[in-house]
């Protein structure tokens, strides 16, 4: 067979022609290990090439988190909303929300939903007295589902509804697709890497069929994920209409083009066209998933890129060398391992190197890490990595030295170790599969920030005369800014539906006149935007309430206003 320079300003692969003067034994051995060394370049010019382009990709946002709500989590209406509002920290693909009673009908939902950028919005039926669940689920910017759920309460009190228990084998199928997923496609993905035979690459191109076939069915499982339902199954329309929604699509296509022109090179024996598929399939792997769009955008997607290649060139390595020790003289095979061993050393420094740089950008702090389901699957990935490398330290340390001196034994226990270290790097697939799954620490740790400011910048306030209690809270949007909020109770403490509600904000000892704000109520919610206080510090309120065409009462009081 012949192999081809893979592009202009490289060595050349040996010459196709064997000398006269050498035997064909040593001419192939010769040939196999110059390929060899050349495999250090075509992965750094690979990093290079595919880094660039991902580099131009635009930033996301990270994981979706819900804001805000209404009908508020815990709120006690005393007339009926007409619809449901939630709003996101960045634009969602909508899933599922619904409406449940306490006996665990669905009122309203799934379908009906209508998304605008980060706000989702489903109407009503009319509703009877009661309690009742919101669930929803929608699909973040980084191709995850994100869901959860609350309680709302028309005219009674409060209490807990059972939600609708989701089906875990969507989760359990969609890890078991992913884990697949990347160990098939880095596996075909390595073999452009390093030099083959012709039954070599047809095996490779098996490989790739058999991610190919793993790639088409990935939207219908993540769709199957996404919606979490039981009875659901991957024949279902609703499933696959929900996974071409989500960003998988965009690998999948990718992975899918990049499988493609693998199986063209590796058929054609072409290592130019077959390292194109490969970088094809690792960038399909850069346009979903949490790493991708975690900042800094610029250090995450060039890690998970090295990351990606290097396994791709150690897992694919590792049956080449199996059978280059199983068929070839001790001899030969020895001088091939340590040609590799030396590559070998750059692959497991740059996979430990970009690895760690993608744990310090998901982290967000070390004890989010450690205290997260996160930290507790990223260390058992660690562990199966870290004994596979332990493995190939001891074959180029001990095994690799036994071959060289021609003990009898050595090829079977070279053999045993490296099937060892794929059965190990298969674990850590699957290990990285189900971290996928997890919700990384950086978004646990934006969350918390998020609920800290929140709680920082919210400001409330109990008003009453003795027959009415106006509970009153403020949200700071910005400096200056507020949302607001209320609730009328009589003095049983039963909810009051008022016509109006009229707000007076002043600071007297300053010269500061009222600031009226009327708020109307809104499906049976009295809230309001753009409620402008400028100064920070105690804030005389008075609320006038409506309860009547003839009534109105007054109530008065303090409420502190702070700062971000």
């Amino acid at each position: 067979m012949t192999f081809k320079t893979i592009r202009s300003g490289m060595r050349s692969a040996p010459p196709t022609r064997r000398p006269a003067d050498m035997p064909a034994d040593r001419y192939r051995q010769r040939r196999a290990m110059r390929l060899i060394g050349h495999s250090r370049a075509r992965l750094a010019r690979a990093f290079v090439v595919v880094a660039a382009l991902m580099l131009a990709a635009a930033s996301a946002a990270a994981h979706a988190v819900l804001l805000d709500r209404a009908p508020a989590e815990g709120a006690e209406l005393s007339a009926a909303p007409t619809r449901l509002l939630l709003r996101f920290d960045e634009p969602v693909t909508p899933v599922a929300l619904r409406l449940i009673d306490a006996d665990g009908h669905v009122l309203a939902g799934p379908g009906g939903v209508v998304g605008q950028d980060e706000t989702l919005r489903l109407d009503l039926p009319t509703l009877e007295k009661g309690r009742y669940l919101v669930s929803y689920r929608v699909i973040s910017a980084d191709s995850h589902p994100v869901g959860g759920s609350y309680v709302f309460s028309v005219g009674v009190a409060g209490g807990a509804v059972a939600a609708p228990e989701a089906s875990p084998g969507w989760t359990v199928a969609s890890v078991l697709l992913r884990a697949l997923l990347l160990g098939f496609s880095l596996t075909a993905a390595g073999s452009a890497f390093w030099p083959t035979t012709r039954q070599q690459r047809r095996r490779a191109n098996g490989i790739a069929l058999l991610a190919a076939l793993m790639v088409a069915i990935w939207p219908g499982v993540e769709g199957g994920l996404a919606l979490a339902e039981p009875g659901v199954s991957l024949l279902d329309r609703a499933v696959w209409a929900v996974g071409l929604q989500s960003g998988v699509v965009r690998s999948a296509l990718a992975g899918a083009a990049g499988l493609a022109v693998l199986t063209i090179g590796l058929a054609a024996g072409s290592r130019r066209l077959s390292g194109l598929g490969s970088l094809a399939i690792a960038a399909a792997f850069l346009l979903s998933g949490h790493v991708t769009i975690a900042a800094p955008i610029w250090l995450s997607r060039p890690a998970l890129l090295m990351h990606l290649l290097c396994a791709a060139a150690w897992i694919a390595a590792l049956p080449l060398l199996r059978h280059r020790v199983r068929s070839a003289p001790m001899d030969a095979a020895a001088r091939s391992l340590r040609r590799f061993s030396r590559t070998g050393l750059w692959l497991v420094g740059l996979l430990a190197a970009s690895g760690a740089v993608m744990v310090v950008v998901q982290a967000g702090s070390v004890g989010f890490l450690l205290g997260s389901r996160y930290g507790a699957v990223l260390a058992g990935k660690l562990v199966f990595a870290m004994a596979a490398t332990g493995l190939a330290i001891r074959n180029r340390s001990v095994l690799l030295p036994a071959l060289e001196h021609g003990e009898s034994d050595a090829p079977a226990r070279l053999l045993r170790a490296m099937r060892g270290q794929i059965w190990l790097l298969a674990a850590a697939f699957f290990m990285t599969a189900l971290l996928e799954d997890q919700v990384p620490p950086r978004s646990l740790a934006a969350q918390a920030e998020h609920n800290h400011r929140a709680e920082a910048a919210s400001s409330m306030a109990l008003l009453s005369d003795g027959n009415i209690v106006v509970m009153l809270h403020l949200t700071q949007r910005e400096a200056g800014r507020y949302g607001v909020a209320l609730m009328v109770h009589d003095a049983a403490g039963r909810a009051l539906a008022p016509l109006s509600v009229t707000l007076r904000f002043a600071r007297p000892a300053e010269g500061i006149e009222p600031i009226l704000r009327e708020i109307l109520p809104a499906d049976g919610v009295f809230t309001a935007e753009n409620l402008l206080l400028p100064m920070p510090g105690d804030w005389a309120v008075e609320a006038s309430v409506l309860t009547s065409e003839f009534t109105e009462t007054s109530v008065r009081g303090m409420i502190a206003v702070g700062t971000r």
